[in-house]
């Protein structure tokens, strides 16, 4: 339990983003739910209107039930790729913060003459990082 708060705490300066794509990631739940709801009921009821009969066939309504199973349908694919989108660009800013923190930190503890930027010294002159 512990480390799920260090990570909510590590994620904190992203929270906009994050929260973000907790949106977005319950508008797809909630696409999902839609679209099985709507196609379930849309199957009973097509099979239903087949067997009353032929006034029950040409008084039924196909095209608005289809129309909104495509709209769930894109609306869930949609949803998902911006959740995708927008977590990955909090995943990767978050990565970039980590990033700058740790070489903060490890900076200080290099050898003097590399933090002089004195590569060919720390590296040796055959390296191929070396200032020649």
């Amino acid at each position: 339990m512990s480390d799920i708060w260090r990570l909510i705490r590590l994620t904190a300066p992203r929270k906009g983003w994050m929260l973000a794509g907790l949106g977005l990631a319950t508008l797809t739940l909630l696409a999902n739910f839609g679209l099985l709801a709507l196609s379930g009921w849309f199957l009973a009821a097509t099979a239903i209107a087949g067997l009353a009969g032929f006034a029950a066939q040409n008084a039924f309504n196909f095209f608005t039930p289809s129309a909104m199973v495509r709209f769930f349908a894109t609306l869930r694919v949609a949803s998902r790729y911006a959740e995708r989108l927008v977590t990955h660009e909090a995943t990767f800013r978050l990565l970039a913060d980590l990033r700058v923190w740790f070489y903060t930190r490890l900076e200080p503890l290099a050898p003097p003459p590399c933090r002089a930027s004195a590569a060919r010294i720390c590296w040796g002159a055959s390296s191929p990082i070396s200032t020649r």
